[in-house]
């Protein structure tokens, strides 16, 4: 399997290579944010169902301390915008990743069937 990587690799110039980095970071980058955006959501829910557990939970307790909440509801609204704001930030990476993966996969399909129809027409001229 890894010698298909290598072989591949080896068709890409280095324009694409560089290009396939930094679609990997951006399908890191991605994952990374769909991880933040999916773990937002249970502090939200844990204090919507148990306005109590800030005092017990240590990390909450530490950002409601730091922020200074005037009241749990207001910290409350915060979570939520801070859930809401999470999903939307790694929907729309998500959104410029896929938009990339396709934009890339399309590209080098094009460029290798452009090389290889000149190959095939330096081999038949001569």
């Amino acid at each position: 399997m890894i010698n298909l990587y290598k072989k591949i690799w080896i068709l890409l110039s280095s324009h694409e290579k560089n290009r396939a980095m930094l679609l990997l970071f951006l399908m890191i980058l991605m994952a990374f944010l769909e991880v933040l955006g999916v773990g937002s959501i249970m502090p939200f829910l844990s204090v919507l169902g148990n306005p109590e557990s800030i005092e017990t939970n240590s990390y909450l307790n530490a950002i409601y301390t730091y922020f200074d909440f005037q009241s749990k509801d207001s910290f409350l609204i915060f979570l939520g915008l801070f859930a809401l704001f999470m999903l939307l930030l790694s929907a729309a990476v998500r959104s410029v990743t896929s938009y990339a993966k396709f934009r890339f996969s399309n590209l080098r399909r094009h460029s290798i069937g452009q090389n290889l129809f000149m190959l095939r027409f330096t081999f038949d001229f001569k």
